[in-house]
């Protein structure tokens, strides 16, 4: 029997696109090469929308001609060619590209949903975030396609029940994996991460290494204003407390520095960008502990991150973040910054158990565990295609 192939289909070709989800994609190629399949990555590169132009309307309009005409003629092309050689599984990464399974109602599919977020402000559900008509068009494309799809994998329950209460599919339809980090994280030697800190922090003009910690990016439901509001909350409880916060992700804006300074903490407030695996590592590994007050996320990658890390995890108390962090995490209120540091600060005087308690949980999330799902699923796949 020939080796089964897969195709990859990553994300649009562009800077914007969320490095997590490149992460993610690497991840998987790098796990089946590792288990000796064949596989391509295919991603829709930017040629319209590379082209300058002042308008952002027709930029989007260009992005779209390449996502929507280009590129489906270029996915059936290496569909075509792959077939050639032997069976073939294309695994759609991202629920964004779902309307892609409509060129595919041949060929074994799947695509992994991570969340629908944006889909569920199109249908009002965050009153804090409004779309566009267009962004609801497009929207209803993915549902469209995610409806076509050959399989449904969801990352967590939650999202899974997000989806089959959005789309209708039923539950029996969709398989739950659960994504694991995509970096080898755990807990780095003191000393090495001491020292790895410390050049962090000095490159920024600061010495102290007792902090607490956020990793994010600056989009609404991550709630870094949270993060702000809570470690000012914290100190509050306790003005003894020596502790500085570091958020890692993208530049806090101007308004999130604005509030800082308003709530007296700018001093203490060091944000970190572009760091490497081991750097964040280090933080995970000497932070006193991870705060990660989200509204809402599909997974939360950084809970078992830290966790892996020895970072005790202070989150939302809401799903998906208890079910990934289940009871190696301490949960709060995130709309309540006061009783959230209670909780974090209550929380730290039983460290340790903390501590042990994310570590076995962390041990559920394992990248062996995820690709045994995922190759089961291709076989499963392609098994059917064969007996059509």
């Amino acid at each position: 029997m020939k080796t089964l192939q897969v195709l990859l289909i990553g994300a649009y070709h562009r800077a914007s696109r969320p490095a997590s989800m490149e992460y993610y994609l690497r991840m998987l190629e790098r796990e089946l090469l590792a288990r000796s399949y064949r596989v391509e990555v295919l991603s829709p590169k930017a040629r319209l929308g590379f082209l300058p132009t002042s308008s952002k309307l027709v930029s989007k309009l260009m992005a779209a001609c390449d996502k929507l005409l280009i590129f489906p003629m270029e996915l059936r092309r290496a569909v075509w060619r792959l077939r050639k050689s032997g069976p073939v599984v294309v695994h759609i990464i991202d629920p964004g590209y779902a309307m892609y399974t409509r060129h595919l109602q041949n060929v074994p599919n799947l695509v992994t949903v991570h969340d629908l977020m944006t889909l569920q402000a199109v249908r009002g559900e965050f009153p804090e975030r409004q779309e566009t008509r267009g962004t609801g068009v497009y929207q209803e494309m993915i549902l469209s396609g995610l409806r076509k799809a050959g399989l449904l994998v969801a990352v967590s329950q939650m999202t899974r029940d997000t989806l089959v209460r959005l789309s209708g599919i039923p539950q029996s339809s969709i398989r739950v994996i659960y994504n694991a980090p995509h970096h080898p994280y755990a807990p780095m030697p003191q000393e090495a991460a001491a020292e790895c800190m410390e050049r962090e922090f000095s490159a920024r003009g600061s010495s102290s290494l007792s902090f607490f910690l956020h990793v994010g990016i600056n989009t609404w439901y991550k709630n870094r204003e949270g993060v702000i509001r809570i470690f000012a909350a914290c100190l509050a409880r306790e003005p003894t407390l020596p502790h500085l916060l570091v958020m890692i992700g993208p530049p806090l804006p101007p308004e999130l520095l604005e509030l800082a300074g308003q709530l007296g903490i700018a001093e203490r407030l060091i944000g970190m960008s572009g760091l490497s695996h081991d750097s964040l590592k280090a933080a995970y590994s000497i932070a006193e502990a991870l705060i990660f007050p989200s509204w809402h996320e599909g997974f939360g990658w950084p809970i078992i991150e830290a966790q892996s890390c020895g970072c005790p995890v202070f989150t939302t108390n809401r799903p998906p973040m208890t079910e990934v962090g289940g009871d190696g995490v301490a949960v709060f209120d995130p709309s309540d910054p006061d009783s959230a540091a209670a909780v974090v600060l209550d929380g730290l005087r039983d460290r340790e158990a903390l501590r042990e308690r994310g570590f076995a949980n962390a041990s559920r999330f394992k990248v062996s565990t995820m690709m045994e799902q995922y190759l089961e699923a291709y076989s499963s796949l392609a098994g059917q295609a064969e007996g059509s």
